[in-house]
Order: structure tokens, then sequence, then C-alpha cells
């Protein structure tokens, strides 16, 4: 698996392991199956990471993020199990390969209305929830400002400004 395609998965643990129960609610993000389409309506927005393997949209009242088609077809290729090895190390890869394998066919939901405030700075998107006193950074935001491989900061500027500027109008709709 190539290290940037797998760091990249890793950036998202987090946001994913902050969904409970992982089924989205109308106030908490949550994992689902992966929609084989994205239909847009008038005031949604899809765009694609510049190394085209991720995709964040904002789809009526849920922001989506997601491999894209082509980043799906890209780890599939890269995660093709070698059953010919043998011993420990083997089994551990066919494991690690087999439980990424299952995140491509999913789908983070984070329901507008759970977002506090969305940004583009830093050259990094930024979707924060929270209403306790903690900020919660999804999608391997990391909220230092340095982009340090995030997922959010791979979207060209204009795109993330574009995408930013849908969330808080579909923010103010609600």
């Amino acid at each position: 698996m190539r290290a940037r395609t797998a760091l990249a998965l890793i950036t998202l643990v987090p946001s994913l392991a902050a969904c409970v129960d992982l089924r989205p609610t109308d106030d908490r993000p949550g994992i689902t199956e992966r929609a084989v389409a994205l239909p847009l309506g008038p005031n949604d927005v899809r765009i694609v990471s510049t190394d085209g393997g991720f995709e964040l949209a904002l789809v009526g009242t849920n922001v989506v993020m997601r491999l894209s088609d082509a980043g799906v077809a890209r780890l599939r290729r890269e995660l093709s199990v070698d059953h010919a090895g043998v011993g420990v190390g083997n089994w551990i890869e066919q494991k690690v390969k087999g439980a990424v394998q299952e995140l491509v066919d999913k789908q983070m939901l984070l329901p507008v209305s759970a977002i506090r405030d969305a940004r583009y700075e830093g050259g990094e998107i930024r979707l924060i929830a929270g209403g306790d006193g903690r900020d919660v950074h999804f999608f391997g935001s990391s909220g230092d400002g340095g982009g340090n491989g995030s997922v959010m900061g791979r979207f060209a500027p204009q795109d993330a400004e574009r995408f930013v500027a849908a969330v808080r109008a579909a923010k103010d709709r609600s």
C-alpha cells in the first residue's frame, strides 16, 4: 500500500472513532455504506482532492467525506492480497489490508447542524464542532495550521473556499 494513501486513511481514524455507534444522526457524525453516486442539488457542492483520491461534498444537510471513485480503484489495486507468502508477517499484512478494504466501501457523514464553524485557513479546510467548550476537528484536520498531510489540506484553494462558503450558506439556511 502506498504510504500516502495509508497515511490519509490513518488520519481519518480519529474522526471515525468519534462516531460512537457509527450511525449518523441529526447532530452527530457517522459512517454509512458508500453511495454509488452523490446526486447534487442546486445548493450542493462536490470537490475532489488535487491527487484525485478523496472527495468532499455538501449534499443536502450533510457533509460527505469519502474516497473518490478513482481513489477506490487505486486502493483496490494496491491492496490486492498476495496469498503466496506464509508466516506472521503475511498474516498481519492480510488482516490490515482486509480492514482497509472494508473502509473503502464506507463514507463519513457529518450533519451541517453539528458544525459550529467552517473555514479555510492555513491551506486546510476546517470543520469544527463542539458545544461543550471543546473543538472537534473532523476528517483529519489537525487544527494546528500546518496542514501536516491532512486530507483536508489536499484540495485546491479555490475549491476549498467554494466548499466552505457552501457549508456556511447551508448553516444559515438551517
